[in-house]
């Protein structure tokens, strides 16, 4: 499986009382399909999935699979920390219909990097569907080592990485393995450019759930004309500012629900931006809807 373009990292809509709202998902996939994503990705920290429950996982999944009917590949994103918890979610039923599976390195617990490379293997081996390797250090508070991900492109079931580190010399060690079947896959909006001129060929966005086409137009015109792509990239480039104001998903939410996409219900412990940030957002908003 070759990851390309954009793949939008899906939020999942609640209802007030805190259940799933199945029937704004199926239109928030519609959205996307008929604006050009290229994937979608479910169960993601943008999805909340660390706060939803096995049963809300398989129920979203099934939901989602029928909707999008393979028109677009699907990834699922796994959540646990321990191995074996994880290997069992690779496993299991929820997953099903996915095409892909996202792995992130275990948060908290800080493992080593013989510790994280062996984490991987064993998940890459037992699981069904190819993996993509997820390094978010300023979320785990872990970063898997050039070395470590060098490594692991040569498993044959882990087709690529998505990188969100912002440690910008280590993500250029990264991309010097990229290879047919390695991807790097931006992880971090923001730096959605400079991980395209290193060879990146997929992004998987948060601002995607917003604006799919122009994330797509991004990634598939700048090895044809660098400088559109740049301009496309310049013009969305204040909301991406938006979104880091507050914790994700949080800020795409607020977003969504001002452009009347959803309701902005949450998780617990997660909440809307505070009122000088949501300023802040409505500024940023109104100025780029003018």
């Amino acid at each position: 499986m070759k990851i390309s373009g954009n793949y939008t990292a899906l939020i999942t809509p609640f209802k007030k009382n805190g259940n799933v709202d199945f029937q704004k998902l199926e239109e928030l996939i519609d959205f996307q399909i008929d604006n050009q994503t290229d994937g979608i990705v479910l169960l993601g920290a943008t999805a909340e999935a660390h706060l939803l429950d096995g049963y809300e996982k398989r129920k979203i999944m099934q939901c989602a699979v029928k909707k999008v009917g393979g028109k677009v590949p699907i990834i699922a994103g796994l959540t646990q920390t321990a191995t074996d918890e994880v290997i069992y979610e690779a496993l299991a039923r929820f997953v099903d219909g996915a095409d892909a599976l996202l792995v992130c390195t275990p948060s908290y617990i800080k493992p080593t990097q013989n510790g994280l490379v062996n984490h991987f293997k064993k998940i890459a081996d037992e699981s069904y569907l190819p993996i993509i390797i997820y390094n978010n250090p300023s979320r785990t508070g872990v970063n898997l080592e050039f070395d470590s991900i060098k490594e692991l492109s040569t498993h044959p079931n882990i087709i690529g990485i998505k990188e969100a580190s912002t440690n910008f010399s280590h993500i250029v060690k990264v991309a010097s393995i990229v290879k047919n079947d390695f991807t790097l896959i931006c992880g971090n909006d923001e730096f959605l450019l400079p991980l395209l001129s290193l060879g990146a060929t997929a992004s998987i966005s948060v601002i995607g759930n917003i604006m799919p086409d122009l994330v797509h137009d991004v990634i598939n015109t700048y090895h044809i004309s660098s400088s559109q792509a740049r301009e496309t990239y310049q013009y969305f480039n204040p909301i991406i500012n938006a979104l880091s104001l507050a914790p994700n998903p949080t800020a795409i939410k607020y977003i969504m629900q001002k452009l009347g996409m959803i309701r902005a219900n949450l998780k617990s412990p997660l909440c809307l931006p505070e009122k000088s940030v949501k300023k802040q957002i409505d500024k940023i908003l109104t100025n780029f809807l003018i």
